[in-house]
């Protein structure tokens, strides 16, 4: 993986903080967003408000690929079900 590809997927795993609301009408596809001069469509995002998970699915517009990102997980009202989450993760 080049360097140019790593900024980009650390760009995209930056996008993935952005909130999003939920479209009414999942089947339709939203213009898409430009992250570092490719233009990418937001097809998917995934939240869980238990576990504090959230994460976005991305398809470049020009080659077609498909880059899944997450956020770490965000503390939760109880922390101690955010670091028992965080610790499941790592095992």
């Amino acid at each position: 993986m080049n360097r140019e590809t790593i900024q980009l997927n650390a760009n995209l795993a930056d996008d993935s903080y952005v909130n999003r609301k939920k479209d009414e009408d999942p089947n339709r596809l939203k213009p898409p967003i430009n992250i570092d001069g490719h233009q990418y469509y937001v097809l998917k995002t995934y939240q869980n408000s238990t576990t504090g998970f959230y994460g976005a699915v991305y398809q470049d517009k020009a080659t077609n690929e498909i880059t899944v990102a997450y956020r770490g997980t965000e503390p939760l009202a109880n922390k101690a079900a955010d670091i028992w989450t965080d610790t499941k993760i790592v095992h």
